[in-house]
């Protein structure tokens, strides 16, 4: 093999090990729900995977929170705290909670599916990620993945409490 081939072969396995090139849009997985956990603790679990932030401390996923409370803590403790490390929490509704990155250059907004049985996460849309209709921008399909990853760990811990 002479060294320019070498070179290509070596360009192309970093293309694709370090996200360079466009990728696969994954299917969203779905991600079950414990099943002892109310609304509130769903929402509080899937608030905390998009912000990275661990639920509050006073929050007791087995007792439903007044809903005025409950809105005051969403509202201080995962919708006014800037997040300039990744996501951000966009707009919630019951069902559905949208999340954003944005960088000079670039956004990737997704949309996290939810209801008493599952979740899902969704890429919605993106600017500067070379969006087709079935692919993307390597890097985005690996924060959408770290998303699902942070929603079934923080699932799992919100059960837990």
């Amino acid at each position: 093999m002479s060294m320019r081939s070498s070179f290509v072969s070596l360009a192309a396995f970093l293309s694709i090990t370090t996200g360079c090139g466009p990728t696969k849009i994954p299917t969203p997985a779905s991600i079950s729900i414990p099943d002892h956990l109310g609304r509130q603790g769903v929402e509080i679990a899937l608030l905390s995977a998009v912000v990275v932030r661990p639920a509050p401390a006073v929050f007791n996923p087995r007792e439903e929170m007044p809903a005025e409370q409950y809105e005051q803590l969403v509202w201080n403790y995962y919708l006014t705290v800037p997040n300039t490390q990744g996501w951000t929490v966009e707009s919630r509704k019951p069902g559905l909670i949208t999340a954003l990155i944005k960088r000079a250059g670039y956004h990737l907004r997704a949309a996290v599916h939810y209801d008493d049985r599952t979740a899902r996460v969704a890429i919605v849309d993106s600017s500067g990620l070379d969006q087709t209709a079935d692919s993307i921008h390597g890097n985005a399909v690996g924060w959408i993945l770290k998303l699902e990853d942070r929603v079934r760990t923080e699932l799992q811990q919100m059960a837990a409490r």
